[in-house]
């Protein structure tokens, strides 16, 4: 018998991670029952020797990291694990971008993470897994579920959720009364989930009453007309009531710029960092010279302010977006991140160069823009000497790998003016990748790399030059996205072929990448990354 001085002796002189953990988890073999001492032997300390397994993976990341990033074939040795009642102190956020999780994961998960503060899931839809969150993690932080459908859970469903199994009129009725509600999440910083206006409207009241201390984050629904007011139902009367709420963004429409009282509430607002402009058809009407005053105010006494999204919904908004950047050409210094959204109304090239020339100090651009046959202007873009994350999506998906052609050269204009980039993720494809083979010599500090990869528009000739082009650069992240064909390639690569809502297979493309480019290719979030050894 060995003595537990002895036991502390051994593990300490294994110096190996994996062999360490294998001896840790032999020293409580005898406090476990025979058939899942066997199990645990045959799936830990076996397969944790191998840094190719799945369980080797999930373990290293449950013990030497505060993050654990779930994947499917991590099922088993979760369950084991749960079947054990090992806890993992250091995880503090579970993600599962790719993998939905049920309530029976949930529920063998959550319990082995009792310091978890953040969860950033794809959550299936039953009420049930929702129930295990409320339950088994009271002490988030921070909860994002970008994914549940609102068609399928309803408002009450949600409440039950935040405020500890209490239906939304029940809410209601103690709020008309004034008092106050045990919350489900006491601790709640920020919340994501995808709100659906008007539908959603009562629930978000109340949610943002009774979670004051919390940043609220939602997906814009671009549809072609925003007949309900967010700000004026909603976000006003919560700030006219905690001028110090944690709420950090504000989605205003253009024709929200006619209220009389909007310079009271910007004024108040003391966390605003962030504000979505939408301009749509009903926005042509209101007095222009009125809305520059209060777009002007706005940018001026929102002293925190540093994200600017624009989203532009209809063609006949010309006056009210040259309007706009009459306003930000004063305003505009204080920006550091910038968002354009054209939802299909063909903003035109030279009105998009006008509007990048405000915003000489941003770090972080973003453009949603629909194609375009042609780019000509007079006009020349300035400089972005700050810029080091840009992002371009293009709202309407290519039809052929020329689709691009007549558009990109402006997008390459940008990147030349662009000396300090670090983050660039661009609609991937042979033209694409050859215009940005010819820059570079100017991405001497280019970090990650992110492609969206549309179906049909590489072979074997793409993954090689890519690889050569990774070889010669400075990129140490690779991540391929929303991949939704890939034809041409030989039988070494037939698990790249895959459908919208899946991603390349790694274990086919790290073979050819790691060996020709002496770099990694793993998950990471909803992308694969290509990082050193």
């Amino acid at each position: 018998m060995v003595s537990s001085t002895d036991e502390k002796l051994v593990l300490w002189s294994i110096k190996k991670p994996l062999a360490c953990l294998a001896a840790k988890v032999n020293k409580v073999m005898d406090d476990v029952p025979k058939s899942v001492a066997i199990l645990l032997r045959r799936r830990v300390s076996v397969r944790a020797e191998m840094m190719s397994s799945s369980e080797a993976d999930a373990l290293l990341q449950l013990i030497f990291s505060n993050t654990f990033i779930f994947q499917d074939h991590y099922i088993k040795i979760i369950i084991l694990l749960s079947a054990l009642k090992i806890t993992f102190p250091r995880v503090t956020t579970l993600v599962s971008y790719q993998y939905s999780l049920c309530s029976e994961v949930l529920d063998a998960c959550l319990p082995m993470m009792p310091n978890l503060t953040e969860i950033r899931a794809l959550v299936d839809d039953k009420l049930s897994s929702l129930r295990v969150i409320r339950d088994q993690a009271k002490n988030l932080e921070r909860l994002y579920l970008p994914a549940l459908c609102s068609s399928t859970l309803k408002n009450d469903d949600l409440s039950r959720l935040f405020f500890k199994d209490k239906a939304l009129n029940l809410v209601n009725e103690r709020f008309s009364l004034g008092e106050n509600l045990p919350l489900s999440f006491p601790k709640l910083k920020h919340l994501a989930l995808p709100f659906k206006f008007p539908e959603s409207l009562p629930l978000f009241k109340m949610l943002l009453h009774h979670y004051k201390d919390c940043n609220f984050e939602w997906h814009y629904v671009q549809n072609s007309d925003v007949s309900v007011s967010l700000f004026d139902s909603a976000l006003c009367p919560t700030i006219d009531l905690n001028h110090d709420h944690g709420l950090k963004h504000c989605e205003l429409r253009y024709e929200d710029l006619r209220f009389p009282y909007i310079d009271d509430v910007f004024t108040k607002w003391a966390n605003l960092q962030s504000l979505l402009l939408v301009m749509s058809s009903s926005s042509a009407t209101i007095d222009h010279e009125h809305a520059r005053s209060k777009l002007t105010s706005i940018l001026k006494n929102c002293s925190k302010l540093k994200l600017l999204q624009v989203c532009v919904l209809s063609s006949n908004v010309d006056r009210c977006f040259e309007n706009a950047v009459v306003v930000f050409r004063q305003g505009g210094m204080k920006i550091k991140e910038l968002c354009l959204i054209d939802s299909g109304s063909g903003v035109s090239h030279e009105r998009t160069i006008m509007f990048l020339n405000c915003f000489p100090n941003i770090t972080n651009l973003t453009l949603h823009l629909c194609h375009r046959t042609s780019c000509k202007s007079t006009l020349k873009l300035k400089g972005f000497s700050k810029l080091v994350k840009f992002k371009l999506v293009i709202v309407d998906p290519p039809i052929t790998p020329e689709y691009l052609f007549p558009f990109f050269p402006f997008i390459i204009k940008i990147l030349e003016l662009c000396p300090y980039l670090q983050d660039l993720t661009l609609p991937m494809g042979q033209i694409v990748l050859s215009h940005v083979k010819s820059l570079q010599s100017s991405f001497r500090r280019l970090r990650t790399l992110n492609c969206q990869v549309y179906c049909n528009f590489v072979d074997t000739n793409f993954v090689v030059e890519l690889t050569q082009f990774i070889i010669g650069s400075s990129i140490e992240e690779l991540s391929f996205k929303r991949l939704t064909h890939v034809a041409g390639l030989p039988s070494d690569f037939v698990g790249m072929v895959v459908d919208d809502i899946e991603l390349i297979n790694s274990d086919h493309v790290s073979q050819y990448v790691s060996s020709a480019s002496g770099v990694a290719l793993r998950y990471h979030d909803r992308a694969f990354r290509v990082q050193p050894w």
